[in-house]
């Protein structure tokens, strides 16, 4: 098992464009703070005399930014600007050994965004889950095939493909 965690706090003042001429700096500094939070623990479980080997995944994000426009004011807008994003993501990929040189990967995942507290609010979601076969065809030559199904919450269901031979020249040990 494992666990990561980075958390940054800052703060950045910086002249933007000035809000009415556009080209030239603006007379007042404006500010932005950050503090960005971001984790992600994952456990591993073997079966079956390490032929089926699992991981476990959840991760969570956590990014709030305000920004102060001193000029904002003038122009009819907030001079404080609040954005809190969050992302939170689990998965689980698991790996069969299904003979010496042949394997069979497949997994699922899920992760929801949303940002809140901001000019707008949103949130959108995404599920997949996957299956993979590897393994030697013949002598020299290897094969992959692969297939995922994906539904984001915004863009609806797709379902991709993919296939890879490769044959390993004799001697070189290059790979095509």
């Amino acid at each position: 098992a494992s666990v990561v965690a980075r958390y940054t706090d800052s703060t950045l003042h910086f002249a933007g464009p000035d809000d009415f001429t556009f080209i030239t700096p603006a007379p007042v500094q404006s500010i932005q703070e950050e503090h960005q939070f971001y984790t992600r623990a994952e456990g591993r479980a073997t079966l079956f005399n390490g032929m089926f080997d699992n991981r476990f995944g959840i991760a969570y994000t956590d990014d709030r930014t305000r920004q102060l426009d001193p000029m904002a004011p003038l122009i009819g807008e907030n001079a404080v600007t609040d954005t809190n994003g969050q992302r939170v993501k689990e998965d689980w990929k698991g790996l069969y050994l299904l003979a010496p040189d042949e394997k069979l990967l497949f997994g699922v995942d899920a992760e929801q965004d949303s940002i809140i507290a901001s000019p707008i609010s949103a949130s959108n979601g995404d599920q997949g889950a996957f299956v993979e076969w590897q393994g030697r065809l013949v002598d020299r030559l290897f094969g992959q095939a692969s297939v995922r199904f994906d539904h984001n919450d915004a863009f609806g269901s797709a379902v991709t493909w993919h296939v890879g031979p490769t044959y390993t020249i004799p001697g070189w040990d290059t790979q095509l």
